[in-house]
């Protein structure tokens, strides 16, 4: 045992230091842990004692429910989905009732108090479903949109994981609809004439409208969507 370390600890207990105190000195002046323990008659393990591995998680461990739903990245996911998730929901519901006098059954137009609760709901319990299936594969989503260079060329943040899709998406079904109306419209001018034409002319613009008005909605709805989950979620 070292003299002078031994000398030092009885110093500093005459003068009232603690124990632990002692060692935390010792330990930043440069003394090692097996000297200190040895001054202190506290025995040292072997070196060769190899430790044993962790046990392996059983499958209570794995996933647990109760823990999850305390989880606040996961509560604050889905209440922000269903909060703004009721509003796209009304909006696309007042478009399609402006939209749907330019079509067919103009008699969807008129306005429905039960159908805009219903959109209310649906958009409640959708936006809360779709807050908890976000919260699971946002990480899987991202990484491998990053690991491909044509994603990673075009996205590169949350808002844009959310606009761009939607956005193709939207265009390309746009496209089917339209053309779809058109091979109806050839249909419907050979056998009502010009009454034929001007009902797919007017459900035709509806078509557009509908698809422009709720893509801009859908643009505002991933912005603030976005914005209040950037920073749980970095990119």
């Amino acid at each position: 045992m070292d003299n002078q370390i031994q000398k030092y600890i009885e110093q500093a207990r005459a003068s009232g230091q603690k124990d632990e105190q002692i060692k935390q000195t010792l330990l930043q002046s440069g003394w090692n842990q097996a000297q200190i323990n040895e001054a202190f008659g506290i025995p040292n393990p072997p070196s060769n004692v190899v430790s044993p591995p962790p046990p392996p998680p059983t499958r209570g461990q794995s996933f647990n429910p109760e823990s999850l739903t305390k989880d606040p990245k996961l509560i604050t996911t889905v209440k922000t989905f269903a909060i703004y998730a009721p509003v796209l929901s009304v909006v696309s519901f007042v478009v399609g009732v402006v939209t749907s006098g330019f079509r067919y059954s103009f008699y969807l137009g008129m306005f429905s108090v039960p159908a805009l609760i219903m959109a209310i709901i649906s958009g409640v319990i959708g936006g809360a479903i779709g807050g908890i299936i976000f919260f699971f594969i946002y990480d899987p989503v991202h990484s491998w949109v990053k690991r491909t260079p044509f994603l990673a060329k075009y996205i590169h943040n949350m808002f844009e994981l959310f606009w761009i899709p939607s956005l193709v998406f939207s265009i390309i079904g746009g496209a089917f609809g339209l053309l779809g109306l058109l091979s109806l419209g050839a249909v419907s001018v050979g056998i009502m004439g010009g009454y034929g034409a001007v009902s797919v002319g007017g459900a035709f613009i509806g078509v557009i409208i509908s698809l422009a008005a709720n893509l801009v909605v859908y643009y505002f709805y991933a912005k603030m969507i976005s914005a209040k989950l950037e920073s749980m979620y970095p990119w």
